[in-house]
């Protein structure tokens, strides 16, 4: 368990697969600073419940602390809606009292995602009317 202030890029980009629109998108993030959980080595849950709770926040920093999360997906857009696939990957690795952890995994990202806007049928919409997409543009 932790609480950290990350860094978080974005990058995007939009081509096509054929005549079908496509928005890859990569997000790497890193922790700069924070805190973390940690029991001294050999401290047991049950002491910790029965009070003795010194020592177990611990400042994170690069030198304890470091945690890759990053996402690479690509967007097949359908109309307004799109099929998300992709990677995502997170390396953890932390190191307080004589305890070094470390953690890497894995996952494949599917999903639906889309842009659907509410529109009165009885309202035209205006012909000069654009939808700003959030994330691509």
């Amino acid at each position: 368990m932790a609480l950290t202030v990350d860094l978080t890029a974005y990058a995007a980009w939009n081509t096509r697969l054929g005549r079908l629109p496509v928005t890859v998108c990569y997000r790497p993030s890193v922790p700069l600073t924070g805190v973390f959980f940690s029991p001294d080595y050999g401290e047991l849950y049950y002491e910790i419940y029965l009070g003795n709770h010194s020592g177990l926040a611990r400042m994170a920093w690069w030198g304890n602390y470091f945690a890759l999360d990053h996402r690479l997906t690509a967007d097949l857009h359908f109309g307004n809606t799109s099929l998300r696939i992709g990677y995502s990957g997170q390396l953890l690795s932390t190191k307080a009292s004589d305890i070094t952890s470390r953690m890497l995994r894995h996952c494949a990202v599917i999903g639906v995602s889309g842009e659907w806007l509410s529109v009165s049928p009885s309202k035209k919409i205006p012909p000069k009317a654009r939808m700003i997409h959030a994330l691509y543009e």
